[in-house]
Formats: C-alpha cells, structure tokens, sequence
C-alpha cells in the first residue's frame, strides 16, 4: 500500500511542478490558459490522493467536498474554507469564458491555491514516511 501512496504524492508532485511553471504575468492569454488547467489537473490529483490517505485512515468520500471536509476533520488541511472555495474556483474554471474572472482566479491561484497546495504534499509526504 506504502507504493500507491507514495505514487499518489508522486503524481501530485509533477502537477506542482507543471501548476508552478505557469505561474507566470495573469496578463498573457497563453499564462492564463496554462495556469487554469494545470491548477485543474493539480487540484484533481490532490484530492485524489488525499483521498486515498483518508480511506487508510478509515475515512470514505462520497464527493469531493465531502473528502476536504474529512481531510480537514483528520488534520491533513487546515483551513477547510480556502479549500472549499478552491473546489468552487475549480469548478468555475470549467466553465470560464470572461478573462477578468480568469484572471482573478489565477491571481488566487498563484497568491492563495499554490501554497496551499505545497503544504498539503509535504502534509502527505510526512505521512507516508510514518506508515
């Protein structure tokens, strides 16, 4: 099991590492469009991962609010709010077609969603080296 978590925090780490290479003038159209689905794909492989960890911690979601509602319950995340409302910006961003809005969503994504990120894999990566 300690390979598949440690795959998860893997792939999770390569859509960091894409998600930061984007994070680049909110301005340029080619930026915009980078950051938005890099942050989708790294949002996505986040949750999927903390989701594995909280099914080994006896945790079952059925949606993935409902997985950052227990990722928070287990200590994993600490701010339930800003994940949430990154959920919602997640699912804005699927149907986005006004560029101030994108622009205000990458401006979170760089200033608010990415830090938050980054904590929650090393979050990871010192629980996988506990098991």
């Amino acid at each position: 099991m300690n390979e598949i978590l440690v795959d998860k925090i893997s792939n999770y780490s390569s859509a960091l590492e894409r998600l930061k290479e984007s994070l680049g003038d909110v301005e340029n159209r080619l930026y915009l469009d980078a950051t938005i689905k890099r942050f989708e794909l790294t949002f996505e492989t986040a949750r999927k991962a903390l989701k594995k960890f909280l099914y080994l911690d006896g945790y079952e979601c059925v949606s993935p609010r409902d997985c950052l509602k227990k990722g928070y319950q287990a200590a994993y995340i600490e701010d339930e709010s800003i994940w949430i409302t990154m959920l919602l910006d997640r699912n804005r961003t699927a149907h986005i077609y006004d560029e101030q809005e994108a622009a205000s969503i990458c401006r979170k994504i760089r200033d608010d969603y990415y830090p938050v990120l980054i904590k929650l894999r090393r979050t990871l990566e010192e629980k996988v080296t506990q098991l």
